[in-house]
Formats: C-alpha cells, structure tokens, sequence
C-alpha cells in the first residue's frame, strides 16, 4: 500500500466538505421534527443511504438537547435509550445473563447487546465491538460540548454496523458483542469495569474493535485517513487492514499501540492478549471543544472508515484469529512511515494544522529522524524509544485539550513542564504498560465494590510497579574498582476516601510515576554489602524484592537463591561477624558514603545501642562527607540518646555544607544512563531539585543547632559546654 496522501484537488475536497454540512443539517432539522423536545425517534424502515444514516445518529447524539452526553444526566440517559432501540431493532439479546442491554457500574451504565454466533463451536467465542457513547456535558464557561466526532461519531457507526451484521443473510460464526461504553472520559472507568466483571473474565474474547473519533482530518490536514493501532503484533494483520480500507476508498495508517497510548477504551482489554484494534481519525483542533458539532464531520470519511471496521469486524467474527508475534523485539518500520508521512502533511499546511512558527521545525525533524531510521535500517528498541519520546514532545500541545494547557496561556515554563511530564508518561507505557493497566482496573474494581461517595467510604487503595529493566543495570570495573548504577522505574497508584465529621468523605490519592536510582563506587565487597542492603529495605515487598535481586545477581559475590535473609545471614557468617548489627556498624562508618547512607537508612528502625553508638562516631568524624553525617544527624534525633546528642553538642561550630550538587552521580562524567530517556527527559526537573538542594543546604553545626533545640525542646545556641551540661543531666 502506498503511504502518500490520498486526497481530490482543493476543490473537491471543499465541495466533500459542504455535502457532507448539508447532509448533517438536513437530518438535524428532520430528528429535531420527529423528536419534539427531546424524545428519542423511531427506528427508520427502509433501504436509507448509509451516509444519511450515520448523520441521523450523530444529529441525534449531539444536539444541544443532549447537553453533551455526561454521565448521569438526562442527555446520558436519553443517548442510552437511542441506542438500545437500535441494538432491540437489530435482534441482539442483553449481555450473558443481564435482563436488559443496560450494565450498570455504580457511576454510570454501560450498553451492550450481542449478535450469536451462527457455528456450533464458534458461537462461545466473542468478538468486543465497541465506541463510547458519554462525553464532557459543558466546559468551565457553561457552554455545551456536543461531542459530534468524540465519539457520537463512533457511536452511529456501531449503530450502522451492527445493523449490516444483523440483517445479513450469512450470520457471523463468532458471537459479536456491541457495547457502547460509558465514562470513558473519566479514565475509561465505563470499560474498566466491564473488563472487570466475572461474566467478561470468564468469556472467551478473541479480538476486541474500538472505534473512537471518526470523520474528521488530524489536526484538520491529515485528510481522508483513518489510523488503526494494535494491529503491530499480529504478522499479516496491518496488510489485511490497509486493503479494507484500499477496497473503501480511505488511506489507512497502522501505528502501534504504545505510540497512541492507553487514549481509548480498546486499552482495557489489552490484558487480554488478543489483538485489540482501535480505530480513529485523530485529534482535531475542537476537540473537546463547544465547537465539535456535526456540520464539520465528513460523513463520506465516516462511511467509508464504517466499512474498514465491519470488514475488519466480519473477519475476526468468521476466520481464524492471527496468532500474535512472539518475538518481541522485532518492531514494524511501517510506523516509521507513517510518523513521516503524517509530519510531512503537518508540515506542509501548518497555519491549518494551527502548528506555531517556532515548532514547525520540530515537526520537520521527526519527520527526518523517522526517514532516517528508514534509510538505516536500525529500528531497535532503543531507537523507537527515542522516537516515541520524540514524537510525544512535538505533539503534545496539539493533542492535549485547550482546557489542560492553559488555553494558550501558559508559560514557557509550563509548557516545557507539560511536555517532559507527558513525555515521562510515554516512557512509562512503553516500559510496563501492562502493570498500569492491571493497577487501574483493580483501582476500577475496588471502586465499583465499595462505590465511595460523599457519605461512604472505601478502604486505601494502594498499587505499585517497581520496574528495573535488564539493560537499565550497569556493572563496571577499572582496577580494582568496581561501579554500579541502576535506573529504577516505579508507578504508584493510590486512592483514600476517609469519613468526616461533617459526613461528607475526603478524597485523597492519584498516579505517579518516579524515577529512582542505585549507585555506588568502591570494591567488590563494598558494592556488594550495598547490594544487600538495598536488598534488605525492599524485602518485605514482593516486586521491589525481586528487582533489586535481579542487580545483586548482576553484581554477583553474594548468595542470593535463599532470599535476603538467608543471604545476609551468610554475608555475616563469613564476614565473621557478632551478627546482622555488627555488619550494619561496619558499613556504617565505611569510607564509601553510598554504602554508608544505606546502612543508615537500613538502620532506621532499630534502637540497638551499638547503633546509637555507630551513629554517634559518624557525627564527630569531619573526615566523614558531610551528606553522610547529616544522615546520622537525623537519625540521632529519631533515637534521641545521650551519646548521640551529646555527639551534636561536638559540632556546633562546623561549617561544612551538609550537602554538595556534586555528591550526585548524574553530575558526573562516567555516568552512564546519561542519554538514556528518562534521565533525558527529566534532567530539567533533576538538576533543578538538585541545584534547590544544595542552595537551602544547611551546615552540619546548624543541622546540629536545630536538632538539639527539637530534641531538647530549649536553645542555647551555640554554646557547647551548656548544650552539653543539659544533655548530661536530662537525656536517657
């Protein structure tokens, strides 16, 4: 298939236009007729044009009367009702054993009906055809968002498809099930909790259609194209798509999965591992805009895209489900295609596209940085990383709603804030996408069990992915020193929903994702006694334990196949050690201050006296870096016992920075992640956090000063002998 531009002269894509605005007035002025006010109207008899078809439930969908479709409201309520007796003139039957089409969750109703399957064997597996059907209600200012392309769009061409399927003379062999999902703007909670209930487990789902956003041009240039994602797995399956669309008269782009990201509902059922398709015709500059009205949709586009999808849907319902690729480092160049392609359109009409003067160029140079890879012929892991990352960043402002960047008025800084984060984000996915995936819909579960409200609670959710790729672990050695570094990538999801005393619930929690970091420089046995004591802190944590023991195999010269107990155990036995204490004591007071600090932390919750002691000597030893005794400083106002204190009393009069920008690792030149992704994109936020540190860093007297007035609860500044005589007569 050819990937140039597919599109008539100006003029017959001008007169396409204004047919296509002509037609959708018509039908609205005719649905308004039939419904009054607002009532659903009767389902049409007849051979309709399908392109009249299509404009008579988006008309429906978007008008004003609908109020924008949000979830628990009245225009919800009435979509809902469309298009159930659409699905009841069809002949699907509800869900499994659900008495009607509707599948309530608590927070909205999600809509599904199902066409069986005409084989005796084949009908107990389904093929998930779905669009949702909900949208934003108003904007801040009031103002109605009709949501015409996003998604009554997809919806009429659900609608028209499944009327096709069920009034064709050869029924599908699989079972189709139509579900027009709720709250998908909500994080896609509609089709998270479907993919969570018992009966939708328990289903042999084989391949999953989504359909969100047809009939309009990306970014208003990119013309007469539909982009499908998650067909990159699946050998033959791009190529089957791409003549669907060649036989319907649209260009058809296939990208991958993570380059779209979790954008749609197709998202919730990648766990699955069955392909899962998702369709659409991209952002455009409206979206999720009052302006999103169904005078500016291509209904021709939205038919000829509806035929993709039903040739699509038709062969996943009737032959064999492609099996999906096991080697999982071959990547398609054909996304490589269409990112140039689709940055060439961009590039050529960007005053349409609304592409700023000053990022045009960073348009064209994705464009070249995916027609170099091309010419390369090396498309790695590492390279498409790049070009993720890459692309994420040129599209960002253009993909994002006005609403989430300031409406244009942000500032350089937040804006560059926006990119990175979004940027991060992309990274993320395309690290551990599955792990998001299952933490959002146990969140999703929870959720739908407890329903918390303003006057009912939830227990806290916590979920987290700590993630520690292969090649994200660097073991080095010059001499007889040895260095580690290792990139950590950990996601947290959390949701609290704590009763008041005012009986309205607090909401507290969110996602976040952070970028940890192992480093140390020293012997074989000093990086190993880290190792181990990285190891130590995380044990009780399942998935933090396993990642971290895959580094101290790595780094190897410790026994780790009993677990970390029994390999601290033996760490102690044949160091000749008293026990775990006295090990934790030594690498305390090691000359190497990465060692040192995680010994300190290890120690955190211990009140041994040989620790108090340890912690003691690491004070008043101004050899020691300072970072190390600051650590022992704080600690020592956690155990608050006479030798510690006493030790602060020491040194009042030490102007050492508790903390220097050049203790870090990312500030220096053997370090090497340094053009890794994440250490790319984050090194703004990094060396700012970094710089802010080492400006309000205080000195070791005054940490001192401050830590015996909290403890001692009395100020007698920085006179010693009195700090001391208090310290003598009052501390246990």
């Amino acid at each position: 298939m050819s990937f140039d531009k597919v599109s008539g002269p100006p003029m017959a894509v001008a007169l396409r236009a204004q047919i296509s605005r002509i037609i959708s007035a018509v039908v609205l002025l005719f649905v308004l007729g039939l419904a009054g006010c607002v009532s659903v109207p009767p389902v049409r008899r007849g051979d309709a044009n399908t392109s009249t078809e299509l404009a008579s439930h988006v008309s429906f969908l978007a008008q004003p009367a609908l109020g924008g479709r949000k979830p628990r409201t009245r225009g919800s309520r009435l979509a809902r009702q469309y298009i159930e007796s659409r699905f009841k003139a069809c002949g699907l039957i509800p869900w499994m054993r659900a008495r009607d089409y509707e599948l309530p969750f608590g927070f909205g109703r999600n809509v599904v009906g199902v066409l069986p399957g005409s084989d005796p064997t084949l009908k107990n597996e389904i093929v998930l055809f779905s669009a949702h059907y909900d949208h934003l209600g108003k904007d801040n200012r009031g103002r109605i968002c009709p949501g015409a392309a996003d998604n009554a769009s997809g919806v009429a061409a659900l609608l028209e498809i499944a009327k096709q399927i069920s009034a064709s003379e050869q029924k599908p062999k699989r079972s189709i099930a139509f579900a027009a999902f709720d709250c998908e703007e909500q994080m896609l909670f509609g089709s998270l909790a479907f993919s969570c209930r018992a009966d939708v487990t328990n289903a042999r789902i084989v391949a999953v259609v989504n359909i969100d956003i047809l009939g309009r041009d990306f970014l208003d240039v990119v013309t007469n194209t539909v982009f499908v994602a998650g067909t990159e797995a699946y050998p033959g399956l791009p190529e089957q798509v791409c003549r669907f669309g060649t036989n319907a008269g649209i260009r058809v782009l296939p990208v991958s999965s993570d380059l779209v990201g979790a954008r749609s509902d197709h998202a919730s059922f990648e766990f699955l591992e069955v392909p899962c398709l998702f369709f659409s015709s991209g952002i455009y500059r409206d979206y999720h805009q009052p302006g999103d009205t169904p005078d500016k949709l291509h209904f021709n586009d939205i038919e000829h895209s509806a035929k993709v999808v039903l040739e699509t849907v038709n062969a996943f319902a009737n032959e064999p489900i492609p099996r999906r690729r096991t080697d999982a480092d071959v990547y398609d160049v054909g996304e490589l295609r269409v990112v140039a392609t689709v940055m060439s359109e961009v590039g050529r009409h960007p005053d349409e596209a609304g592409v700023k003067k000053e990022d045009l160029e960073a348009f064209r140079k994705l464009e070249e940085e995916a027609e170099t890879l091309l010419k390369s012929g090396r498309y790695d892991r590492r390279a498409r990383e790049q070009l993720i990352i890459d692309a994420t960043g040129v599209l960002v402002p253009y993909l994002m709603p006005r609403e989430e960047i300031g409406k244009g008025k942000a500032t350089e800084r937040q804006r560059d804030e926006l990119k990175r984060g979004m940027q991060y984000l992309a990274y993320c996915y395309l690290t551990y996408p599955r792990e998001i995936l299952d933490g959002s819909r146990k969140l999703v579960a929870q959720i739908v069990q407890h329903r918390p409200g303003l006057f009912r609670g939830m227990p806290k959710f916590e979920y987290e992915a700590y993630h520690i790729a292969d090649d994200d672990i660097s073991v080095a050695s010059v001499g007889d020193t040895r260095s580690l570094h290792v990139l950590i990538n950990r996601l947290n999801i959390t949701l609290e929903v704590k009763p008041s005393k005012w009986l309205v619930n607090s909401f507290s929690g969110g996602l976040s994702a952070t970028l940890d970091r192992m480093d140390c420089e020293g012997s074989q046995e000093q990086i190993a006694d880290y190792c181990l004591l990285c190891w130590r802190s995380v044990g009780t944590n399942d998935s933090r334990s396993a990642a971290v023991k895959k580094v101290c195999q790595a780094v190897g010269g410790m026994e780790t196949g009993l677990g970390f107990k029994a390999s601290i155990q033996r760490r102690v036995e044949r160091g000749g050690f008293k026990d775990e204490i006295d090990w934790i004591t030594k690498c305390i007071q090691s000359p190497n201050p990465e060692l040192a600090m995680e010994a300190l932390t290890a120690t955190k919750d211990s009140h041994d006296e040989r620790i108090a002691a340890t912690i003691s000597k690491v004070i008043i030893d101004r050899t020691a870096r300072p970072d190390v005794r600051a650590a022992a400083i704080g600690l020592a106002l956690e155990l608050r016992g006479k030798a510690s204190l006493t030790a602060m009393c020491e040194v009042l009069d030490d102007s050492s920075p508790s903390w220097k920008i050049e203790y870090d690792w990312l500030f220096n030149k053997a370090y090497p992640f340094s053009n890794r992704t994440p250490i790319r994109v984050l090194q703004p936020f990094i060396e700012k956090f970094l710089h802010d540190q080492a400006k309000a860093a205080k000195t070791i007297g005054r940490l001192a000063h401050d830590g015996l007035k909290k403890a001692c609860r009395k100020d007698f500044w920085n006179d010693a002998v009195r700090w001391r005589k208090w310290v003598g007569s009052h501390a246990g």
